[in-house]
């Protein structure tokens, strides 16, 4: 079992509530990644007090600072993937990993992002496995948050909306978007 101390978990990714180890998190005060992360945890009877709305963590900490929460980075545990808890410990941050990612070969995948124009990145993890197929003056896309500051960090500007839905709406009225995902 994990036992999380910090009376605050920011959960990353709701497959971090479904991973294989089981967590204490009773009687903890809940922030989500997003509003997909926000719903499925609440069809599981979560309550989520603040979200990040894919924003990103270290987006939120001012408002979480704020007297309505006064919720101070140091009490928030961030509950993540393996390589996720491992970034974040690096940048001094409580967290917690009930999960691994293990990455699939799509074949199809790799053969359409080698052609794209533009690959969105919903993830750093999904960068970190099939970027290497991507065109060199590929225009990678992403939502705010830690996933454009790891790709800001590799060396690439990104182009950066301020969520998912964002960027899909912009793909379906966009001609240019020629993207792989």
């Amino acid at each position: 079992e994990i036992s999380i101390v910090e009376p605050v978990v920011f959960v990353a990714n709701y497959k971090a509530i479904q991973g294989p180890s089981s967590i204490n998190i009773k009687d903890k005060t809940f922030i989500a990644s997003g509003t997909k992360t926000w719903f499925e945890l609440a069809k599981q009877g979560y309550w989520i007090t603040a979200s990040a709305d894919a924003m990103g963590f270290e987006f939120l900490l001012p408002s979480l600072k704020m007297s309505l929460l006064n919720i101070e980075a140091n009490n928030i545990c961030i509950l993540t993937h393996d390589d996720g808890a491992v970034r974040w410990k690096q940048k001094g941050f409580h967290a917690v990993s009930n999960y691994r990612l293990i990455p699939t070969r799509n074949n199809k995948l790799k053969k359409s992002i080698s052609k794209a124009e533009s690959v969105f990145w919903s993830s750093y993890s999904q960068f970190e496995f099939y970027g290497k197929y991507v065109k060199p003056d590929v225009i990678h896309l992403c939502a705010g948050g830690e996933t454009a500051e790891l790709l800001k960090q590799s060396g690439i500007k990104p182009v950066i909306f301020p969520t998912i839905k964002a960027f899909e709406q912009w793909r379906k009225f966009s001609i240019r978007s020629l993207s792989a995902a």
